[in-house]
């Protein structure tokens, strides 16, 4: 086993000849009586202290050979250079100083053979291993914080050792190593792909001879080294990253600016000269830190090139910014708030364009860039299955599309691509902050203002989620949406998690992409319902699964039970992830072993008690939201054409056609292959085929809504994605692969057009078109009423009631709308819809009795041009008196008309008279107009 194994012991020396005398007996020593081969290479960096005399009168008796360095300097580089020239086939790399034990070596070497690890080390931070009883606090205070900065690039708890083993074959798979300081094996776990890193705990002990060569320099060369580490494996995290930090500095600059410039000049003008200082300041540092290697112009005009490149994002920044200030009541009042989100929703475009104009990369570098990506991937692609792609693998991928598809480099399509994605992100975001409520929206929002275990139609989730962004940001139009639109993005990174895990990571990036690209999907992210929390919590149970099946880990299941309580708190629809888990579990024999253990279980528990709110809710009101779901909506119905084909025009509006097409198109090949039956396919069939099933069910005889569907094709995303790049794969000539991959980008411009145009159109002409009439004039409509309101409160001295016609619609946006201009009451207390005359209320319903109104007078307002003789027998039917008012204005809202009555004396009890003239007169109106 291990004795066939010939090794070689790094050990690096500057000025040790003290220490050598002690070491290396004690490693002959170890090497021996472990039966081990192999040889002490000492490699010396021109010492000149009696190192290289030591050596050659112990090499009589050791197994010593000295090589030494007369022009290179450094730990890293001389065990490199040690590696480069050893004849074993492990290499043991430990300080010449002794605080490494040598008799740890044969562990290190046992656990490269039998663990079959990448790397093993020699580790002070696991149990049984510890540092010298010596070191001072800020000594362990120093090297936690190294190791915290470091534990980003490698799972090894103790990733600054060097104390360490690792095999020649891994050693020559290392790519452009460039140590500097003395972390070699951080350098090397980093380089080297190592993902299975074993750690032998060791007793860490002070030297006792000699002086210690760390210094405050070799700190600073560390906290350099690390900087490249970074770069090099986040490759396309690395630049973004730095961009943010440098413009959360300009960020600074640019309040700091703007607080001053806004004491003497205009906010549009200080916004403006703000934004300016704070670009020459990220000009600056982006220059010497974030894109330092790419500075080919000089620097008056990459200056010049930086301003015109971020021009985009300074007129996203100040356009959200101005626009949330003046728009909104809450912004107004803290435009430095508005500045910070107007920053948030510029920085994308400007690194974008300064990544790809102002500090773009050579085409020497580009290709250079590219040959190392390329061979790192071949490395990547023998050591794991051709299926996986690793982040470098990723731009290879998508090197190769862009070949196909016809285009030079990446560089254009991600700039286009990046760009529709700015804009589109931007405009949400100003779109959230400026365009009027939907009546759903506002009703749900009247759910958060009457907190509660449960409501009529829906869970309590969606109260939740707008009741944390009113919180913070007020009762305004982004603070209702705020939070949904955070949870989309959320789900994303979900999707890209999920993904990754069964399918690959470009496979995840596609995916994340079409969740936020999908129009109808981009829609969820901007309309505040609770389908944003539903799909949210179905991707994080998606995760839970994940961790639970995939990787085995027993928290995955509580992950999974936490998060399909949360989905049954968002909409009833979260059951089906309960399906999918079992049919999961079932179908694929290996995890049918889960079902004997018990952390399933008490994941359903988990979920129970969380939905329990929503369950105690309904049993103290007779069931009624379970019924209103379940049995009320879905009353016996014929067979129906239409409805079928609604639930077909649904599935193609939300998945694409293109998207469609592909997944059924594959089915056939997948079944003929049996790759079906593989555990990601039956992930992926099992949380998607029940819902659909359910629905296409339901399609038969009622009518679908478009957003019953949004969950049921979340898990195909990574499978069509991964589809498709199987797809380009199988294909043959340049000209087919070409034509596939510009209908991918076609369909995803198409729809990144679609979700810049809609917000656009709300932005600028809906308010003018009123076309799309959800989004109404709903303030212009609140004060219009609320001058009547007034009225009548200072006739009777007492806060009448606001009845709204229709279920829930008018009165929600009209309860939202008064209540920032009614400051004596919360206009939610004293708004309410048609079901106190008698009619469906929904929620309304459960907000107050009839006996709460009574002899109360009130303000009736419909949205019919006039209100017809039954209404007013309906209104006479309960009210003492009713008076019609006649105002024009309310004529000239948008395409509706409206109308409004005042009525005196609310009735909870109808009199036998009052009876018999409504009946007589709904008579004598339907004779007449018979």
């Amino acid at each position: 086993m291990a004795g066939l194994m010939k090794l070689t012991i790094i050990v690096p020396t500057f000025q040790e000849v003290e220490n050598l005398p002690f070491l290396i007996p004690r490693v002959a020593s170890v090497l021996a009586d472990a039966g081990l081969q192999g040889e002490i290479l000492i490699v010396d960096d021109d010492s000149r202290d009696g190192t290289v005399e030591l050596c050659r009168r112990m090499a009589a008796e050791y197994p010593i050979r000295l090589m030494v360095r007369e022009r290179e300097r450094g730990l890293s580089s001389a065990v490199v250079h040690g590696m480069r020239h050893a004849q074993g086939d492990v290499f043991v790399v430990m300080d010449a100083d002794l605080s490494h034990p040598p008799e740890k070596i044969p562990e290190l070497v046992a656990a490269l053979d039998n663990e079959d690890a990448d790397f093993a080390i020699g580790s002070r931070y696991v149990p049984g291993g510890r540092a010298d009883e010596n070191w001072g606090v800020l000594r362990r205070l120093n090297s936690k914080i190294a190791t915290l900065l470091a534990r980003p690039l490698t799972s090894a708890r103790d990733p600054m050792a060097g104390f360490f083993a690792i095999r020649r074959e891994t050693f020559l798979q290392a790519d452009a190593l460039d140590p500097i300081g003395y972390k070699i094996g951080l350098e090397l776990m980093v380089k080297c792909g190592c993902e299975k890193v074993q750690e032998v705990p060791i007793h860490f002990r002070d030297r006792r001879l000699g002086t210690s060569k760390l210094s405050f320099r070799e700190q600073i060369n560390y906290l350099v080294h690390l900087l490249r580490l970074f770069d090099y494996r986040f490759e396309h995290l690395s630049c973004p990253v730095k961009f943010c930090l440098v413009g959360a500095t300009g960020l600074g600059v640019d309040l700091v600016m703007f607080t001053v410039l806004l004491g003497f000049l205009p906010l549009f003008i200080a916004r403006a000269l703000a934004i300016w200082i704070a670009m020459s300041w990220n000009f600056v540092f982006n220059r010497q830190f974030t894109f330092r290697t790419d500075r080919h112009h000089r620097g008056l005009k990459q200056y010049g090139l930086f301003c015109a490149s971020c021009l985009g994002g300074a007129v996203v920044s100040w356009g959200v910014s101005v626009g949330l200030s003046h728009q909104t009541v809450f912004f107004g009042g803290h435009p430095l708030l508005a500045a910070v989100l107007g920053v948030v929703a510029g920085t994308g475009l400007n690194y974008l364009f300064s990544r790809h104009v102002t500090f773009r990369l050579n085409p020497s570098q580009i290709d250079n860039a590219t040959a190392c990506r390329h061979a790192t991937a071949e490395i990547s692609a023998r050591k794991h299955n051709a299926m996986t792609t690793t982040s470098t693998g990723l731009r290879a991928s998508l090197d190769s599309f862009a070949k196909v598809a016809g285009w030079r480099t990446t560089r254009n399509p991600i700039l286009l691509v990046g760009l529709l994605l700015g804009v589109m992100l931007g405009l949400r975001l100003l779109a959230m902050a400026l365009v009027p409520l939907i009546p759903e929206e506002a009703y749900y929002w009247m759910y958060s203002q009457h907190p509660n275990l449960s409501y009529y139609d829906h869970p309590p989730m969606v109260a939740w989620v707008i009741g944390l962004g009113t919180s913070i940001f007020g009762d305004t139009e982004f603070g209702v949406r705020i939070v949904g639109n955070l949870m989309m993005l959320g789900a994303s990174l979900l999707m890209y998690l999920f993904a990754r895990e069964w399918f690959s990571r470009a496979a995840g990036v596609i995916a994340a992409l079409a969740l936020q690209i999908l129009p109808v999907y981009f829609g969820v992210g901007f309309i505040a319902t609770m389908d944003s929390a539903l799909i949210f919590f179905w991707m994080f149970c998606l995760v839970g699964i994940t961790a639970a099946l995939r990787r085995d880990r027993a928290w995955g299941w509580y992950v999974a039970g936490f998060a399909l309580g949360a989905a049954m708190l968002s909409k009833y629809t979260g059951v089906f992830l309960a399906a999918g888990a079992v049919l999961s579990v079932i179908a694929y024999q290996p995890w049918r072993r889960h079902l004997r253990t018990i952390h399933p279980y008490i994941a359903l528990l988990l979920a129970a008690a969380l939905f329990s709110p929503v369950l105690i809710w309904n049993a103290q009101h007779d069931w009624a939201s379970i019924r209103f779901q379940f049995l009320d909506r879905f009353g016996d119905k014929p067979l129906n054409l239409k409805t079928i084909g609604i639930f077909i025009g649904i599935l193609i509006a939300v998945a694409t056609p293109m998207v469609l097409w592909l997944y059924l198109s594959s089915l056939p090949r997948l079944m003929k292959t049996r790759r079906l039956l593989t555990a990601r396919w039956l992930v992926v069939l099992s949380f998607s085929t029940p819902l659909l099933l359910v629905m296409a069910y339901k399609s038969l005889r009622y009518e679908i809504h478009i957003n019953w569907m949004l969950p049921a094709l979340l898990s195909m995303f990574p499978a069509v994605s991964q589809m498709f790049i199987a797809q380009l794969r199988r294909l043959r000539t340049d000209l087919d692969r070409r034509h596939w991959a510009r209908q991918l980008t076609w369909t995803g411009t198409i729809c990144l057009v679609i979700n810049i145009a809609m917000p656009a159109y709300l932005l600028v002409l809906q308010p003018h078109l009123h076309f799309i009439s959800a989004f109404g004039p709903w303030e212009r409509l609140a004060r219009l009423v609320e001058p009547y309101e007034d009225r009548l409160e200072a006739e009777t001295g007492r806060e009448p009631l606001m009845v709204a016609d229709g279920k829930y619609r008018l009165s929600s946006v009209l309860a939202f709308y008064r209540k920032p201009i009614e400051h004596d009451v919360n206009a939610t207390d004293y708004t309410t819809s048609q079901w106190i005359l008698g009619g469906e209320g929904l929620g309304y319903e459960y907000w107050s009795q009839r006996n709460d109104w009574a002899g109360f007078d009130c303000i009736y307002v419909t949205d019919d041009k006039d209100i017809d003789v039954l209404t007013q027998l309906q209104l006479r039917e309960h009210f003492a008196s009713v008076e019609l008012v006649e105002d024009a204005r309310m004529l000239n809202l948008g395409r509706k008309r409206y109308s409004l009555a005042i009525c005196r004396g609310f009735r909870t009890e109808r009199t036998m008279t009052s009876r018999m003239s409504t009946l007589a007169g709904r008579w004598n109106y339907a004779w007449t107009n018979r």
